[in-house]
C-alpha cells in the first residue's frame, strides 16, 4: 500500500525517522514561564542530549527560539517537549537510545519536583524487544518442565518422555539459527521468534509422540524391536511426513498477503515444522533403535507400567460408534456450536499494533499516554515522503505547499521537515489527532490523504509523494488483509485437497458405515462380516495412520495371488459359514488392518469332532503358520 511505498522511500532516502520525545511536566501545574525548576529541567535535558552527538542529533528545545517554543509547549504551558533524532545505524538504535534514556534518568534524579520522561520510536522498539526477550526466557524455563511432566504422564518413563522434548528444543534452536539466512532479503520481525518457539514445541512434541507411542504399542503387542519400528515408520512416520508437508505448503499462502510480518512468520514456521518433521522420521527411530528396551527406563511409579500396555480406549470407541450410528444427531449440533464459537470473528478488525500493545502496563506506556494528552498527534505523526528533483524540492512551490499544509492542520499543529543528503527526498512529519491506532487517527489520515494533500502538494508538478507512519500503516494493513484473505483461504483449501488426493490416490472418502474390509474389496456377509475366502493371502493395504475413514488402496502385487487356489477358497468359505465364526476388522491405533483367519482342513473324511476343533482353532488362531492370514497396512 501507500504506507509501504513511503517506507521504501524513507529507506532509500537515508533520513532517520527515529524521533524521540522527552516530556517535561510540572506535577503541581506550574507554568513553564514562571516555574524556574521547570525551565531548568528543560535546559538540562537539552544540554545533556547535545553533549552526546553520537547518540542524539537535531535536538530541539522550547528554549531555543519563539518558533520552537510555540511548537514544543502545550497550550496550557504545563508540559514541554525536547525532541531529537537517534543518531547512527537504525539497526543499532536500541543500544544508542539506551544512552539517551540513561541521560534523561539522570536529569530526572536531579529534578525530583518535575516529571522527566522519554518515549519515541526507538525507545518503544527497545521496550518491545526487551519484553519479547524476557518472554522467551520465561517460556524456556516454564514450558520445558511443564512439557516434561505431561510427557511423563503420557509415557510413564523418563527416557521415552525426554525424546520428544529434546527433539522439539533442537528443532526450535535450529530454526532460529536458520532464520538468519532468509533474514538477508526478507523482513523478519521480533515476534517471529515467539511464533517459532510456540509452533516448534507443539509440533515437535506432537510428531515424535505420535511415532514413539505407536512403536511402544507394537512392542507391547509382542513385536520385535525391528518390526515395531518398521510398522511405526510405515504408518505414523508416513502420516508425519504427509502432515508436515501439508502444513509447510499451506503456510506458504501467507506470502500471498504481501505483508512483511506475515512473510516472516511463514518462513519461521515452515522452517521449524520442517525441522520437526525430519527429526521425527530420522532421529526418533534412530534413538528408539539405539535404546531398545531401555526406552522404558526411569518408569514413573503406578502409571509407568500401565502406559506401556496398548489398550483400546473405551471412551473413543463408544463416541465413534454413536457418531457413526447417528451422524445427523451428532453432526448438526456440533456444526451449530462451531458457528456460535466462530461468530465473534465476524466483528474482528485487523490491527497491526507494531508491538506497542506489548508495552501495556509498562512505564513507557504511561509516558505515551501523557504525551498524547499534552500533545495530540505528537507521538504518532503521519510521515509524508516527497521525492523529486532537488531544485524542485527547494523551490517556492514546495515551500508554499508546506506553509499551506501547516495552515490546514487542525488544532494549530506544526510540521517538521528533513531533507536527504542528496536533496532528492523530503520528509515531512505531520501531527494527527488520536494515538495513531484509534478511529480519530484513521479519520484524520483519511482527511489528510483525500483533502489536504491534493489541495497542497497535489498542485506541484515533478514530484511524487506517499503518506506513511503508524496510522497509515494501520489503515493499509487492514485494507491489504481484507483484499488478500479470500485468496489465501482459497489457496490453502485447494492445496490441501490436492495434497490429500495425491497421497490417497483418490478424491473420495468412504461413507461412515463402510468397514475397512469392504474398502479393501472384501464382500460383506451377514452383520457386516467380511468374506474370508477373498483374503486367502496376506494382502497389504496402503492406509494413512490417523485417517481411518479414507478408503485404502489394495497393493496391486497381491492381485495375482488372490486368484490362486480357487477351489480351496470355496471349500474354506463353506467351512467358515458352517462354523458361523468370522473375524471382524481389527483396528490398531490409527492403522487400518483386517485380520481374517481361515481354517485349513483336509477335504477327505472329517468327523464332527475334528470339524468342531477346526472351528475353535479358527476363532482363536493368531499364528499365520497355523492358518492366520493378514491384510495389514
Amino acid at each position: 500500500g501507500e504506507a509501504g511505498r513511503a517506507e521504501v522511500a524513507l529507506h532509500d532516502s537515508g533520513i532517520s525517522q527515529l524521533t524521540e520525545n522527552v516530556l517535561v511536566q510540572s506535577p503541581t501545574g506550574a507554568s513553564f514561564a514562571t516555574d524556574k525548576e521547570f525551565r531548568a529541567a528543560v535546559s538540562d535535558v537539552a544540554a545533556a542530549l547535545r553533549a552526546m552527538p553520537d547518540a542524539a542529533t537535531h535536538v530541539r528545545s522550547p528554549l531555543d527560539n519563539p518558533t520552537e517554543a510555540k511548537a514544543l509547549l502545550a497550550k496550557d504551558s504545563r508540559s514541554a517537549l525536547v525532541q531529537f533524532l537517534v543518531a547512527g545505524d537504525k539497526d543499532k538504535a536500541g543500544k544508542t537510545v539506551a544512552k539517551t534514556l540513561a541521560a534523561v534518568a539522570k536529569v530526572q534524579a536531579a529534578h525530583p519536583g518535575v516529571r522527566v520522561e522519554e518515549a519515541g520510536n526507538a525507545s518503544v522498539d527497545k521496550a518491545v524487544n526487551d519484553i519479547v526477550s524476557e518472554g522467551l526466557q520465561r517460556a524456556e524455563f516454564s514450558s520445558v518442565p511443564v512439557t516434561l511432566i505431561l510427557l511423563l504422564i503420557v509415557f510413564g518413563a523418563l527416557v521415552a518422555a525426554s525424546i520428544p522434548l529434546l527433539l522439539a528444543l533442537t528443532a526450535v534452536v535450529a530454526s532460529m539459527s536458520l532464520l538468519a539466512i532468509p533474514g538477508h532479503w526478507l523482513p523478519i520481525s521480533e515476534s517471529t521468534s515467539s511464533i517459532v518457539l510456540l509452533v516448534g514445541m507443539a509440533v515437535g512434541v506432537d510428531y515424535s509422540l505420535f511415532y514413539i507411542r505407536r512403536e511402544r504399542e507394537e512392542r507391547a503387542r509382542g513385536r520385535s524391536p525391528r518390526e515395531a519400528l518398521r510398522i511405526a515408520a510405515a504408518t505414523s512416520g508416513r502420516s508425519i511426513v504427509v502432515s508436515g508437508l501439508t502444513v509447510m505448503a499451506c503456510l506458504g499462502g501467507l506470502f500471498l498477503t504481501g505483508i512483511d510480518e506475515f512473510s516472516g512468520w511463514s518462513v519461521g514456521t515452515i522452517l521449524v515444522v520442517g525441522m520437526a518433521m525430519l527429526g521425527s522420521v530420522t532421529v526418533v527411530p534412530a534413538l528408539l533403535s539405539w535404546f531398545g528396551d531401555k526406552v522404558d527406563k526411569g518408569r514413573v511409579p503406578i502409571i509407568g507400567k500401565r502406559r506401556t500396555v496398548a489398550r483400546e480406549s473405551r471412551f473413543w470407541r463408544f463416541l465413534v460408534r454413536q457418531v457413526v450410528k447417528r451422524p445427523l444427531t451428532w453432526g448438526v449440533p456440533t456444526f451449530v456450536a462451531l458457528l456460535v464459537v466462530a461468530l465473534p470473528a465476524v466483528g474482528l478488525k485487523a490491527k497491526n499494533s507494531g508491538g506497542v500493545d506489548l508495552t501495556y502496563g509498562k512505564p513507557i506506556s504511561h509516558t505515551l499516554e501523557r504525551l498524547q494528552d499534552a500533545f495530540p498527534g505528537g507521538p504518532a505523526p503521519a510521515q509524508l515522503l516527497v521525492h523529486g528533483d532537488p531544485q524542485v524540492l527547494k523551490g517556492p512551490e514546495v515551500t508554499g505547499a508546506i506553509s499551506a499544509l501547516e495552515k490546514m492542520i487542525p488544532n494549530g499543529g506544526h510540521v517538521t521537515t528533513q531533507t536527504s543528503a542528496d536533496g532528492s527526498y523530503l520528509a515531512v512529519a505531520i501531527p494527527l489527532a488520536g494515538d495513531g491506532a484509534d478511529s480519530a487517527s484513521v479519520t484524520a489520515l483519511g482527511d489528510l490523504r483525500s483533502r489536504v494533500l491534493p489541495a497542497t502538494f497535489g498542485h506541484v508538478t515533478g514530484i511524487e509523494y506517499n503518506v506513511g507512519g503508524e496510522a497509515a500503516g494501520q489503515r493499509d494493513f487492514g485494507d491489504q488483509l481484507h483484499r488478500t484473505t479470500p485468496l489465501v483461504v482459497g489457496f490453502v483449501v485447494l492445496l490441501a485437497f490436492v495434497l490429500m488426493v495425491a497421497v490417497l490416490r483418490r478424491g473420495e472418502v468412504d461413507l461412515p458405515g463402510r468397514t475397512p474390509g469392504e474398502a479393501a474389496g472384501v464382500p460383506r456377509l451377514r452383520r457386516g462380516r467380511g468374506l474370508a475366502s477373498a483374503l486367502h493371502v496376506r494382502d497389504p493395504v496402503r492406509a494413512l495412520d490417523g485417517l481411518p475413514r479414507f478408503r485404502p488402496e489394495p497393493d496391486p502385487r497381491a492381485a495375482a495371488a488372490r486368484g490362486a487356489d480357487q477351489a480351496g477358497d470355496r471349500r474354506r468359505h463353506r467351512l467358515l459359514l458352517r462354523c458361523g465364526e468370522q473375524r471382524r476388522p481389527d483396528h490398531g491405533r490409527g492403522v487400518l488392518a483386517v485380520r481374517v483367519h481361515a481354517v485349513h482342513a483336509d477335504e477327505d473324511d472329517r468327523d464332527r469332532d475334528v470339524h468342531r476343533d477346526s472351528c475353535r482353532r479358527h476363532a482363536g488362531a493368531r499364528d499365520p503358520g497355523a492358518g492366520g492370514h493378514e491384510l495389514a497396512g
